[in-house]
Order: C-alpha cells, then sequence, then structure tokens
C-alpha cells in the first residue's frame, strides 16, 4: 500500500524481548507461582499504536503499562483450550 494512500500514517515497529533484546531470550521460570516484570526506557516519542504478547505454557498474562505516567495500557489473558481450532486430538 503506498505511504501516500489517505489515513496512513508512518509508524516505527519496535520490538521488545524478556532480556530486552540483550542476548538470549530464555528466561528460568522458578517452581510455583510468580510474577516477572521487564522494565524498559524508551528512547522514542510518540503513541504507542499497537501491541502484541507472547506466553509459553503455563503463562497467564502479559500487561503492557507507562511507567511514567502509571497508564495502564493493556493486558493480554491466555486461553487454555478454549478454542477448537487449537485443541490437540488424539490420532488413536
Amino acid at each position: 500500500m503506498p505511504a501516500s494512500t489517505p489515513g496512513m500514517e508512518e509508524v516505527t515497529p519496535v520490538w521488545l524481548d524478556a532480556a530486552n533484546c540483550t542476548g538470549d531470550s530464555q528466561h528460568s521460570v522458578p517452581a510455583g507461582k510468580s510474577t516477572t516484570t521487564w522494565r524498559w526506557q524508551s528512547t522514542l516519542s510518540g503513541t504507542v499504536k499497537a501491541a502484541a504478547g507472547h506466553l509459553h505454557d503455563g503463562g497467564r498474562s502479559l500487561a503492557l503499562s507507562n511507567a511514567s505516567t502509571g497508564q495502564h495500557m493493556c493486558t493480554s489473558e491466555a486461553g487454555y483450550g478454549t478454542d477448537p481450532a487449537y485443541r490437540a486430538t488424539s490420532s488413536r
């Protein structure tokens, strides 16, 4: 789609990672219930247009907030077995 299309806005994609893109993305999860938090200080100005998260098995939710203002932006809740398209089926 041409950038000149009416309504189009220029965006800068930002990839955030468990290790803040500083190396290995692996994260050891302690046994039992736990909370893990990462902080990233942006060097960019502007408005967040979209955000998406990714959890592995056992993850419950991801939250995005602005630590400077305290603004909660979104929470993404994991759903296990809620969509038949993603349920495992037996081949027996």
